[in-house]
């Protein structure tokens, strides 16, 4: 999965605000994303 912002540390920061675990949206990469099953959080698709 992977969630687009302008502004992704605001995105990780709320993310960790809403209580996701920081391994959750760990993939570096959207192909990251589909093998390990973690979420990308990038600033464009």
């Amino acid at each position: 999965m992977g969630i687009a912002d302008l502004a992704p540390d605001r995105a990780k920061a709320n993310l960790r605000y809403c209580g996701w675990e920081e391994e959750r949206f760990s993939a570096r990469s959207l192909d990251d994303a589909a093998k390990s099953g973690a979420t990308c959080v990038l600033e464009d698709a």
